[in-house]
């Protein structure tokens, strides 16, 4: 199964991630894996994830959250989680898939997505391997088409950290230079 597909009017996406050398500080030099599936609606935003981790030998940690695409979230229990209000994307530390889903949510908007138009979104954003959450700033700048295709440019909030990334004709990520690749 591709790691994204089209279910009707909703998006499936899921992977697995293992232990990578990308990833030290987060995994405290354990192995780790981790397990997602996550479910969008046809606007691309969030309704459902399931992330599944583990760190060494540890017992697995699950959590099951979804989202009324609006920026309100729930846990696996239905209690609400009011800290994360507003925030219609989840982007999980292991993948560069979900910083496709606000590239492609916002370019589906009426407006677009325009060349040099810089977009602040909040997003659920979950570290690892421990899938801590915090509500995080996000910002997207498409960027002017070059000749190895479409670019954006990824920037947190804080101002920590950024990267031009690849995207292909369908705004998946192809390129998170000194992180991920496509194969």
């Amino acid at each position: 199964m591709p790691p994204a597909q089209r279910r009707g009017r909703q998006w499936l996406c899921h992977a697995r991630a293992r232990d990578g050398h990308h990833d030290r500080r987060a995994r405290a030099g354990k192995p780790y894996r981790l397990t997602y599936k996550l479910k969008t609606d046809s606007g691309w935003c969030t309704r459902k994830a399931v992330l599944e981790a583990q760190i060494g030998d540890a017992p697995e940690t699950t959590r099951i959250l979804r989202s009324d695409g609006k920026g309100r979230w729930k846990d696996e229990h239905g209690d609400r989680i009011e800290a994360f209000d507003g925030c219609i994307d989840i982007d999980l530390w292991a993948t560069p898939l979900t910083n496709t889903l606000p590239l492609r949510r916002l370019a589906l908007r009426a407006s677009g997505l325009k060349p040099g138009a810089r977009e602040t979104i909040n997003v659920l954003w979950v570290t690892g391997p421990t899938l801590a959450m915090q509500k995080a700033p996000q910002h997207y700048t498409p960027l002017t088409p070059g000749s190895s295709g479409s670019r954006a440019l990824f920037e947190d909030g804080g101002g920590d950290f950024r990267a031009e990334i690849g995207l292909d004709r369908d705004q998946f990520v192809t390129d998170y230079p000194g992180l991920f690749r496509r194969l």
